[in-house]
């Protein structure tokens, strides 16, 4: 089990605004341009080094959807969703890391060939209908995953809801 969690060391919810002292001196903040291009980064090499392991079973990326770190970087997405083609993994939680239907376009495109995921969650994100409808078809033929949580996304009901027959 690897869980990634970049928040973990900034307290119970505080933001790190509130524990820097009040004056108009530049600090590195934990939010900068640079941290979250390393986080980007380091989710890469993470993805792309666990696309050849086959016995890690839970991975879990978490992150608090309050802050501005999150899964943007195309190259980091790319390697997830090679990850997903390759590997045993069997739990997925991507929760919180504002994920979008541009992401998810990746995700869709390993999901569609990944047949040990049992339990996929991708809450707290910034999907909308568009993309958990890709979602859904890429699951379509799927008989391995048991749990999907899309929960707390940008969908919208009616997009969801199948067509009502005519007659």
């Amino acid at each position: 089990v690897i869980i990634v969690d970049p928040l973990s060391t900034r307290g119970h919810g505080r933001s790190s605004h509130e524990s820097k002292p009040n004056d108009d001196s530049e600090s590195t903040d934990l939010f900068s341009e640079q941290f979250i291009t390393a986080w980007n980064k380091s989710l890469h090499y993470l993805f792309r080094a666990l696309a050849h392991n086959s016995s890690l079973q839970k991975l879990y990326i978490v992150n608090n959807t309050f802050s501005p770190l999150h899964l943007d970087d195309a190259e980091a997405v790319v390697t997830l969703c090679n990850m997903l083609k390759k590997t045993s993994l069997q739990c997925l939680t991507l929760y919180g890391l504002g994920l979008t239907d541009a992401t998810d376009t990746h995700i869709v495109a390993g999901l569609v060939v990944n047949h040990s995921l049992k339990t996929l969650d991708i809450s707290y994100n910034k999907i909308t209908s568009v993309g958990a409808v890709r979602i859904f078809r890429a699951l379509e033929n799927n008989n391995t995953l048991e749990t999907l949580d899309m929960g707390w996304n940008e969908l919208c009901p009616p997009l969801l809801s199948p067509p009502l027959s005519t007659g």
